[in-house]
This record gives C-alpha cells, sequence and structure tokens, in this order.
C-alpha cells in the first residue's frame, strides 16, 4: 500500500471529525500560537488535516504529488505544493506545523529541520504505540525527542501516546 491508497478515502469524510478529536490538544495549541503568525504552513502536509482544523490561511508542502493533489482536494484549495523539506526556504514569519512527520527522519535529518524552523510546533507519536500506523515511523520516547530537540514547550497527551513539542 502507498501513502495514497492509505489516505485516500479519508478525503472529506468523518476522519476529520476523528482527527480533530484525537488531536484536539495540538489543533488547541496552534490556535493559541497561530495568533502571532498569519499564516500556518505545513511541513510534509499529507492530507491537509491540521490546516482544515485550524483554517485561516494556510500553505504547505509535500514531497509527494499525490499527498498534494490530496490535501488540495480535502481543503478545497491549492495552497499545497510539491517541496523537498530539506531544500524549501521556511519563511521565519509563518507558523510551521508538522503532524506525524518527523518520526520518519534519521536523527541527524530531524536536527536539520528543526534547526531551519525556529516558530513552529511539532506532533509525533511516541514508543507507547505498539507498531507504526503506516511506513517507517521511529517510535521513540519522549525523552529521545527532548534531548534531541531542546523545546521551549511541550507537552504529552493521549494517554501519554503522544507528544506535541515547540521551537
Amino acid at each position: 500500500m502507498d501513502w495514497k491508497t492509505f489516505y485516500q478515502n479519508r478525503i472529506n469524510s468523518t476522519y476529520q471529525d476523528y482527527f480533530n478529536e484525537r488531536y484536539k490538544v495540538f489543533i488547541d495549541n496552534i490556535k493559541q500560537i497561530k495568533s502571532e503568525a498569519d499564516e500556518l504552513f505545513e511541513l510534509g502536509c499529507g492530507i491537509g488535516s491540521v490546516s482544515k482544523s485550524v483554517g485561516g490561511k494556510f500553505s504547505g508542502i509535500d514531497k509527494d504529488p499525490f499527498m498534494v493533489q490530496l490535501s488540495n482536494e480535502n481543503t478545497g484549495t491549492n495552497n499545497f505544493v510539491v517541496g523537498d523539506i530539506f531544500q524549501y526556504d521556511l519563511n521565519e514569519s509563518v507558523l510551521k506545523v508538522s503532524h506525524g512527520v518527523l518520526e520518519h527522519f534519521s536523527d541527524e535529518q530531524i536536527v536539520s529541520i528543526t534547526n531551519r524552523c525556529k516558530h513552529s510546533i511539532h506532533y509525533v507519536p511516541l514508543d507507547k504505540y505498539v507498531t507504526p500506523s503506516f511506513g517507517d515511523e521511529r517510535l521513540l520516547p519522549y525523552e529521545h525527542w527532548m534531548n534531541l530537540v531542546n523545546p521551549v514547550y511541550y507537552e504529552l497527551f493521549n494517554d501519554n501516546h503522544d507528544l506535541l513539542f515547540i521551537l
């Protein structure tokens, strides 16, 4: 199964309701921070669920053109484009957000990404999950993330299965 197949049935479905409830703590934190920024920018936008939840002005990138297509369809926009997270110009004036993205990279790559994301909030699943949901997720303990990214704020939620951190 590929990413498009995994996500395409979630477009404009009841999945958004599930997403809004499951990640409410994450979404609420974004809304609190977003008042300081005009635009939300999703790194690895997936199907644009974060942008759809938060609303307002948003855009984002994903390396997979099919995921970009799905995110634009899901949000009814053309705000998402194909882009490489390592080469894309990450504008300091926008709030950068990732949801379920960073755990797909090595520690060195994560440090490279987060060093470029000073005005940002991120979500990662933790090692409390028994298996990855799809793909090559590294389910790490929250202490590993703390040592790796040194956030200014973090919060565990969903019975300590999930972590959000702010840089």
